[in-house]
């Protein structure tokens, strides 16, 4: 971890910094931000990664969106045989209008990817390669916000993802065989409203965010099945003085109909991340160990700022910041769950220049075994970039 610090160290140092004017020059305009690091990661769930990152960003000299545009791509291999590629844009204000446009386009293989059953009462195994498929998916997704008067907005997302499924014959999927075991192809429209009331997208320190939205997936869109989704995501920020803030996140997805296993383990909406355990939500349990219709779940963070500083000009800031994420998820054709799952711990973040944060997070939960002792503590480790929520 020290090698991967210094590696992104010197290159935040370089990148973020500007360098003043000289004298009698003209004022200079906002410099584009560009980044390009290599990407040191680790993941008690994907184990340690490696892989480059870069973005350009540019700045909004107005302050009304968090930047005129951000490009950016990914290529990340990790020794858990799982691989996320992606090319990203994001531009908040298309062509000046209300319009903004983020379009991705996304590939994840996953040689280990867990499978425990569905509902609550799901168990993981002794044997941790019963527990285990692969995985490939290659992803098309397009999301348009159009802004209203007023801190309100309305969004459009399309969903477009060819999903490959292969497990052993003895592995716990090959014997369930869930909906989606075959594989196939996935299209979903969505549709929703936001508000947005944060001060900063990037690093909130005050305000509020909440999205609605409804989703369907269909044969006439082309995909194999059919079913219908609500998501409702709330986050929010309370300063608690100059050097403390309250985070706080909220989701419920509840879905109906015939949605295929590999995504009964994510949620929609605008909220980040978008799978129950590992790197986002339920932090201390295994990625994606719970899978159901419907999900409830919250988080809070305490984000206490330790350390300011600038580097050539860059604001730094360090912060500890002990959470908390609570949830579980649901069946309709099976009782409700009797009891929560529950992720604490505390994480390291560094917020530079308020366009980028890099987090380490150290999270412990208890997991449900099929074998005695069936109640175990699970710990995760993870080391990536921002806030979860």
């Amino acid at each position: 971890m020290s090698v991967c610090a210094l590696l992104i160290s010197t290159t935040l140092t370089a990148a973020l910094a500007e360098e003043p004017a000289g004298e009698g020059a003209l004022e200079p305009g906002p410099r584009p931000v560009f980044l390009a690091l290599p990407l040191v990661s680790y993941d008690s769930n994907l184990r340690l990664g490696l892989g480059a990152f870069g973005q350009v960003i540019l700045p909004d000299p107005s302050g009304e969106t968090p930047y005129r545009a951000n490009l950016s791509t990914q290529l990340l291999f990790t020794t858990g045989g799982y691989q996320n590629h992606f090319l990203r844009a994001d531009l908040p204000a298309l062509g000046g209008s209300r319009w903004r446009l983020m379009v991705t386009a996304r590939r994840i293989a996953w040689t280990r990817a867990p499978y425990y059953g569905l509902g609550p009462d799901s168990a993981r195994s002794e044997d941790p390669g019963h527990d285990l498929w692969a995985q490939s998916r290659w992803l098309l997704r397009a999301d348009a916000r159009a802004g209203l008067p007023g801190p309100f907005e309305v969004f459009g997302a399309l969903n477009v993802q060819r999903e490959g499924v292969s497990a052993d014959p003895n592995a716990r999927l090959s014997q369930e065989q869930p909906l989606g075991f075959d594989g196939g192809r996935l299209v979903w429209l969505g549709a929703g409203v936001i508000y947005e009331g944060r001060d900063n997208e990037v690093n909130p320190r005050r305000g509020l965010a909440a999205d609605l939205s409804f989703r369907v997936s269909s044969p006439w869109l082309g995909s194999d099945w059919a079913y219908q989704g609500v998501n409702l995501g709330v986050r929010g920020a309370v300063p608690l003085g100059d050097r403390v803030v309250w985070a706080s996140n909220l989701i419920v997805d509840a879905r109906f109909g015939e949605e295929p296993f590999f995504t009964m383990s994510s949620f929609a909406g605008l909220s980040r991340g978008g799978v129950l355990g590992g790197r986002w939500t339920l932090r201390g349990l295994p990625e994606e160990r719970l899978r159901g219709d419907g999900v409830a779940l919250t988080q809070h963070e305490l984000r206490v700022t330790v350390i300011e500083h600038s580097v050539r000009g860059a604001p730094w800031a360090w912060s500890l910041v002990p959470f908390v994420d609570v949830g579980q998820v649901w069946l309709w054709d099976a009782p409700p769950p009797e009891t929560l799952a529950v992720g604490a711990g505390l994480g390291l973040r560094l917020v530079a220049k308020e366009l980028l944060v890099l987090r380490v997070d150290v999270a412990r939960s208890v997991d449900t075994y099929a074998e005695a002792p069936t109640r175990r503590p699970s710990t995760q480790v993870l080391v990536l970039s921002e806030h979860p929520f």
